[in-house]
């Protein structure tokens, strides 16, 4: 596997130098076909190794997805670079303590989305603070044009209806639809049949559409296509990040080192990861929990000498026969 990777990181290094560096990393490292590392091998392997060239294709891969759901949420490019930084470094921190490894795209979009709506509460609150010190100037975001405001709003909506839908179908819409992957890339990493994995989508397309006419949003799902559902973050800024995520988790980059917007955030998102975490083990536990009750008291039954009653023979008139209902 490490070849593997090697040659994968080498071919994000050789498209991002053709490319002067303006444009996002090869779609082949976004797949999940044959050669291609999957999500769970590469986490297992950096939070074993701190192998940096490992956090590095997992950041590019999910990169997108991660800056899209932050853009929507924010509508702000700058506000969104810091909470995708803060969702990528938590995944540096959090990385050995993620069960469930094949779900990577799931929990990075929960961490995200979350980290995005403390950055706007504290966005809010900064500027309630600004207007009551009679702060004369305040930051400016431009005005979008008419149309991109209305998909600003519907982004903010869809988001908002994801984070409502079951886990089984929010993956599944998250990696073919968010991330772009088709229903045999996605069922082959969630080792699914393509069949389980195409009804999901419909389920839960039909869910969100069905959430957004009751916001009186009259819009269909095919606007996934748009390509502004993907912001690509700048690969330079991507770079630092993924420099960053791997100094933090290998302890030579403090906390009080990052910018104090991060730093803030990080906590949200750390917490963020913990709870996904934590829900997973009491679910674990509560499983196992039953399971032991109920054998606590089948055995205590046998154990008893309680007679098992048994049932009334029927006479079936058509038959004749005897059989039990």
């Amino acid at each position: 596997m490490e070849e593997q990777v090697i040659r994968q990181v080498q071919t994000l290094h050789g498209e991002f130098g053709r490319r002067g560096g303006l444009a996002p990393a090869p779609a082949c490292l976004q797949r999940r076909g044959a050669g291609v590392v999957s999500d769970a091998a590469l986490l297992d392997r950096f939070a074993r190794l701190r192998d940096e060239s490992a956090f590095e294709l997992l950041v590019w891969r999910h990169g997108a997805m991660v800056f899209g759901v932050c853009r929507r949420v924010l509508g702000n490019a700058h506000d969104a670079e810091d909470a995708f930084q803060a969702t990528m470094f938590t995944l540096a921190r959090q990385a050995a303590n993620i069960h469930q490894r094949q779900f990577l795209a799931t929990w990075l979009y929960k961490v995200a989305y979350r980290v995005a709506l403390r950055a706007r509460e504290n966005a809010a609150q900064r500027r309630e603070r600004e207007q009551a010190v009679g702060a004369e100037v305040l930051r400016q975001i431009p005005a979008p044009a008419c149309g991109d405001l209305d998909w600003r709003e519907v982004g903010a909506a869809l988001d908002e209806e994801i984070h409502r839908l079951p886990d089984k179908l929010r993956t599944v819409f998250i990696l073919c639809c968010l991330e772009q992957k088709t229903n045999e890339e996605a069922a082959t990493e969630l080792d699914l049949p393509v069949g389980t994995v195409h009804s999901r989508l419909c389920r839960a397309r039909r869910r969100l559409r069905a959430g957004l006419e009751q916001r009186g949003l009259g819009w269909t799902l095919a606007g996934l296509a748009r390509p502004a559902w993907r912001d690509e973050p700048n690969p330079g800024f991507v770079q630092a990040t993924t420099r960053q995520g791997w100094m933090l988790a290998a302890g030579s980059l403090a906390l009080d080192q990052l910018r104090p917007e991060v730093a803030v955030l990080l906590e949200a998102g750390v917490a963020s990861g913990t709870t996904w975490t934590v829900r997973i083990l009491v679910g674990l536990f509560v499983g196992l929990l039953l399971g032991g009750i109920g054998y606590w008291a089948y055995a205590r039954a046998s154990s008893s000498g309680t007679p098992t009653p048994t049932p009334t023979p029927i006479l079936t008139p058509s038959t004749g026969c005897c059989s039990n209902p």
